[in-house]
């Protein structure tokens, strides 16, 4: 399956640069506190984990240049997610609060919906770092195109994604140090995975 592929390069890729992701994961951690750095230091995160899912260095002047390159955008790309995760989660309770078997209905049709934002927020960022085209938009819908046509490799991603963070989180220190990286390295690969892929099938159709 493409998805433990995925998920054995990138686990893979964590140990060969564990020290520096670490200490990256860290001051990122950090970053969040500030909330202005905070999407910053998430689009820093993810730029330092598409340079290593693509075979390339990392440092910390890749780093914080990507934190000041993607400073604006990053909030571009933070903000929407974030608020129509709320509105859904909100609409989820909502009907929580409703005696009826019809409610019940509702609120399954939004955790649908809120699992389809969690898979398209998995890969915005990667896709930011992906294409050529900066665009939120562009990268939303590559985001959607991805997530929906490869449902199981994205379930499968996002589960183990979560479980390891979850799993971290039982121990500080480890969260401390690799909280965010299973979710950010993960949601990389799987980009330039896709993309490989979708350029492979490209130039097979152009050969023929």
């Amino acid at each position: 399956m493409g998805a433990i592929r995925v998920i054995g390069r990138s686990l893979r890729d964590i140990w060969d640069e564990m020290l520096l992701l670490g200490l990256m994961n860290i001051v990122t951690l950090l970053a969040q506190a500030t909330i202005v750095l905070g999407p910053p230091a998430m689009a820093g995160l993810h730029a330092m984990c598409n340079r290593v899912a693509n075979g390339f260095a990392i440092s910390w002047d890749n780093y914080l240049q990507a934190c000041r390159t993607y400073f604006v955008r990053s909030w571009i790309f933070a903000v929407p997610p974030i608020l129509i995760s709320a509105l859904i989660v909100y609409n989820f309770l909502f009907y929580g609060t409703f005696a009826a078997t019809w409610a019940v209905w509702v609120q399954g049709a939004w955790l649908a919906g809120l699992i389809f934002v969690t898979a398209i927020q998995f890969y915005m960022f990667p896709f930011l770092m992906e294409q050529d085209d900066k665009r939120w938009r562009m990268a939303l819908r590559n985001s959607a195109l991805v997530a929906g046509a490869n449902p199981l490799y994205t379930v499968v991603l996002l589960v183990v994604a979560l479980v390891l963070t979850g799993v971290f989180l039982l121990v500080l220190p480890l969260f401390v140090f690799f909280g965010l990286i299973p979710w950010v390295m993960f949601g990389n690969a799987a980009v330039v995975d896709r993309v490989a892929a979708f350029r492979k099938r490209a130039d097979a159709a152009g050969q023929q």
